[in-house]
């Protein structure tokens, strides 16, 4: 001890263990936020583009040959066609003529290796057959729509001029009846009377089928007459008919002879030999004209003896 300090020296001993750590203080107030951000630095230069990809082949040409009038929906068709194109199965494919007609057929690949592809055709339109064919993606035909409704009553059809109408399954169409200046024809367009008919090659032109003959024993007089066709003009007529009788003086030697009136035609005489006692038929003889009248009669060979005549006037 030295006047007022005490000295231990080595009275001390080895240091001794850590104590526990004591509890954490209580934390400080949060001290002012830093300077404001910077400015955004420049943008750097682009890079250089990468090389083009492979162009994807949407579309192709077909020379198979497909005859539309043989086929039917749901039917496989077998087309040659170029490799890669992105068809797959199930891909709804259009394969369109590339000819004038617009003919075309459609439907699923069933099948697509290498160069052939194959489809079952589910729509398709035409009758022809072609053997160039521009394929393509197509949509599939969609549900049929509801009935819309009811539209306005239509007009009267377009029909050629002077023509009468007829109901052609519910519409109005083109008749045979034609009229021309209050002339009316049938089967053509150049009536020269009232009525003009002309014939159907295969049927007659004018038939009735039913007339009463209740005037059978009538005598034709000046209110009674027939309805008569005349076969040299064709006409239907209300006529009286009669019959004129002459004889021709036949001695061999004559050739012509003149009826009492005109005549129409050969067929219009009944002539009888009453020497040979048979019909001169009209084959034997020719009408001429006389003073500018068809009343000469020329027979082929001369009567030997008298030709009675009956001629038809009409």
């Amino acid at each position: 001890m030295n006047g007022q300090n005490l000295y231990l020296g080595n009275i001390l001993g080895a240091t001794g263990p850590v104590g526990p750590i004591g509890p954490s203080g209580i934390d400080g107030a949060t001290g002012p936020a830093g300077g404001a951000t910077g400015p955004l630095g420049a943008t750097g230069p682009s890079g250089p583009m990468g090389p083009t990809g492979p162009t994807a082949m949407m579309t192709g040409l077909s020379t198979s040959t497909v005859d539309l009038a043989n086929l039917t929906t749901g039917d496989t068709v077998d087309l040659v066609v170029p490799e890669g194109i992105q068809f797959h199965v199930g891909t709804y494919v259009k394969a369109c003529s590339l000819e004038a007609s617009p003919e075309y057929f459609q439907g699923a690949v069933t099948y697509y290796q290498g160069a052939t592809l194959q489809m079952k055709a589910e729509y398709f339109y035409g009758y022809q057959e072609h053997d160039q064919w521009k394929l393509g993606i197509a949509g599939q035909l969609g549900v049929e729509g509801p009935m819309g409704a009811t539209g306005p009553d239509g007009t009267f059809a377009i029909i050629e001029h002077g023509y009468f109408t007829v109901s052609n399954n519910g519409a109005v169409d083109t008749g045979n009846l034609y009229q021309d200046v209050g002339m009316i024809a049938l089967n053509h367009q150049s009536p020269t009377a009232q009525l003009d008919i002309k014939p159907d090659t295969n049927e007659t032109s004018l038939r009735i089928r039913d007339v009463e003959d209740n005037d059978r024993n009538t005598e034709i007089n000046d209110v009674s007459a027939h309805l008569v066709i005349d076969p040299a003009l064709g006409y239907v007529r209300y006529m009286i008919p009669k019959i004129e009788y002459q004889t021709f003086g036949g001695d061999g030697s004559i050739f012509l002879f003149l009826l009492n009136s005109a005549c129409r035609g050969s067929e219009y005489l009944i002539l009888w030999d009453t020497f040979n006692l048979k019909t001169i038929y009209p084959t034997d003889y020719t009408i001429e004209d006389y003073d500018g009248v068809p009343k000469g009669v020329r027979f082929a060979t001369a009567p030997d003896a008298d030709v009675e005549v009956r001629h038809i006037i009409i």
